[in-house]
């Protein structure tokens, strides 16, 4: 069936052109008697106006559209196969092919392309008729031709249409010509006015050309002078950064590692926090929950690596003295990251140094142990 729809739905598209063929002709050409015998398949208002204006040359172009497409179908073998399966038989029942509704569908499409076919015959019939036309446009075009197309003449639609259409043509090709011909009068002047114009724009164009030169000069000289400065302050601030990741690698170097270097820095921290004795108890207990949980896990590297900027880390032990101070002595290395500072302590391989091991979390213990008898001193000095 998907044949059948198929094909419905081109006859559709072919039936809506030949209405607005019918349209075409009523409204330019019914002078010609082929007009009034062309049978009409749906009422004309079911069908919308065509977008294209009016003219023999667009009808003429709709006309062979037309043509090409009917024909092609009238030639393929589609429609012979729907009229041949039409008056078959089933074997068994006897009955029709087709059921009912269908059969209905398939003589519609049928019958379409017979008045279709017969559309095109009266568009092929020869007719003897005056030519005589409404219309200013084709007035025009009719005033164009030769005598014998003006008087009494015989012609197909076809044929007439397309001779409307030629006339058409001819007539656009002299308005052009009479127009270039009126336009040449003025084209002098205008090239000589035009030259005098190119002349004055050249001048002004170098005028113009030679202040840009000036002006970029000037621009090319600040923006050397502009480089000249940014690497001059580049090269300061890279001097400044070097010496003070210096001082600050002298400073980590400095720092006393191992026990006594976390003693050195708690008391630093306890210093630090003056009589404010809740925040250095706060600091140590931060501190010591911090190397407990290394103490706990120290395969996560998410509790050996901290990162200087984390608000909590600044709030409880990175803003006094001695709090970072604490990690570097306890073992732990300052790197970057993304320009962060950050503080991370590596753990040995177990299975390939087990002293190297021990001693880094016999390290990691010492200083739980320090922060916790720093702790109890803390409470009993309340």
């Amino acid at each position: 069936m998907s044949e059948l729809r198929k094909a419905e739905a081109e006859v559709c598209e072919i039936a809506a052109s030949y209405q607005r063929l019918i349209r075409g002709f009523r409204n330019l050409i019914n002078d010609h008697p082929a007009v009034d015998l062309l049978p009409e398949l749906v009422d004309l208002d079911e069908v919308s106006e065509h977008t294209d204006e009016q003219t023999p040359s667009t009808l003429y172009s709709h006309l062979k559209e037309f043509l090409l497409r009917e024909q092609a179908m009238l030639d393929g073998p589609q429609l012979e196969k729907f009229r041949k399966r039409s008056k078959e038989k089933d074997p068994i029942s006897g009955n029709p092919r087709y059921g009912e509704k269908t059969m209905g569908r398939v003589m519609k499409l049928l019958e379409t392309h017979e008045t279709l076919s017969g559309a095109i015959d009266i568009m092929h019939t020869v007719h003897e008729f005056q030519p005589h036309v409404k219309n200013d446009v084709l007035n025009l075009i009719m005033l164009s031709l030769h005598d014998d197309v003006k008087s009494s003449q015989k012609s197909s639609l076809a044929d007439y249409v397309k001779v409307l259409a030629d006339g058409e043509e001819r007539k656009r090709q002299k308005d052009s010509e009479e127009k270039l011909s009126q336009e040449e009068v003025g084209r002098l002047e205008e090239l000589k006015r035009a030259k005098d114009e190119e002349e004055a724009l050249r001048k002004h164009l170098e005028e113009e050309k030679r202040k840009q030169d000036e002006h970029a000069k000037k621009l090319e000289l600040e923006r050397r002078k502009q480089v000249m400065k940014d690497e001059q302050e580049k090269r300061i601030k890279e001097e400044e950064e070097k010496r003070r990741l210096e001082e600050e690698q002298k400073y980590i170097n400095s720092i006393l590692k191992g026990k006594e270097g976390v003693k050195i820095q708690m008391k630093r921290l306890r210093e630090s926090c003056g009589e404010d004795m809740a925040a250095y108890r706060v600091a140590a207990r931060s501190l010591h929950i911090l190397f407990s949980q290394i103490l706990a896990r120290p395969e996560e590297l998410r509790f050996r690596l901290i990162r200087s900027n984390h608000p909590q880390f600044h709030e409880d032990i990175g803003r006094w003295i001695g709090g970072r101070e604490i990690l570097i002595a306890a073992g732990f290395e300052v790197i970057k990251i993304d320009e962060i500072t950050c503080y991370v302590t590596k753990e040995p391989s177990l299975e390939q140094d087990m002293d190297a091991w021990s001693a880094w979390f016999d390290g990691l213990k010492n200083t739980v142990q320090i922060i916790e008898d720093e702790m109890d001193k803390a409470k009993r000095l309340m």
